[in-house]
C-alpha cells in the first residue's frame, strides 16, 4: 500500500450568509476544513468536515464591565479564520499553554484536530492565514 492510498482530501468551502430581514446578525457557514495543507495522525487524531455556523454580530459592541469578574472562555471555538476554521481559546484541556504544550501534536500551522473528535482548529496566530488562497 503505498502513502497515497492512506491520504483524505477535502475541499475548504466557506460562505457568508446577509439575510436582509435580520439587522442584528451576519451567519458564516463552514465545513472547518483549512484551504492550506494539514496534518493529522490517525487513528489518535483526524480532520473530518464539520457544520458550523457562527453568528456574527454586524454591529459589535466591547462588553462592559470588570473583565476580573468575565467568566473564563469556554474550550471550544472562541473565533474563526476567515477560511472558516475555528480558533480555540489559547489553552490546554488542563489550562497550560496549546502553543507550548500541544506543540508535537500541532502541523506546521500550528494547527491540529482535537483528537479523535476531528475539529481542525487554530490556537494562535499562523502565517498559513496570512495569504488568501481561495474565494469564498
Amino acid at each position: 500500500m503505498l502513502i497515497w492510498d492512506l491520504l483524505i482530501f477535502f475541499r475548504c468551502s466557506i460562505s457568508l450568509a446577509i439575510n436582509s430581514e435580520d439587522n442584528e446578525y451576519l451567519i458564516l457557514n463552514s465545513k472547518g476544513i483549512p484551504d492550506h495543507n494539514s496534518c493529522a495522525v490517525p487513528p489518535s487524531s483526524t480532520i473530518i468536515e464539520g457544520s458550523y455556523n457562527f453568528r456574527i454580530p454586524r454591529t459589535p459592541t466591547k462588553k462592559a464591565g470588570d473583565p476580573a469578574t468575565f467568566a473564563a472562555t469556554n474550550l471550544g471555538a472562541v473565533g474563526f479564520a476567515l477560511n472558516g476554521v475555528p480558533i480555540f481559546n489559547p489553552y490546554d484541556a488542563v489550562c497550560c499553554d496549546a502553543g507550548l504544550y500541544e506543540l508535537e501534536a500541532l502541523d506546521l500551522c500550528y494547527a491540529h484536530p482535537n483528537g479523535p473528535g476531528g475539529m481542525y482548529h487554530y490556537h494562535v496566530w499562523s502565517e498559513c492565514l496570512a495569504p488568501c488562497k481561495e474565494r469564498g
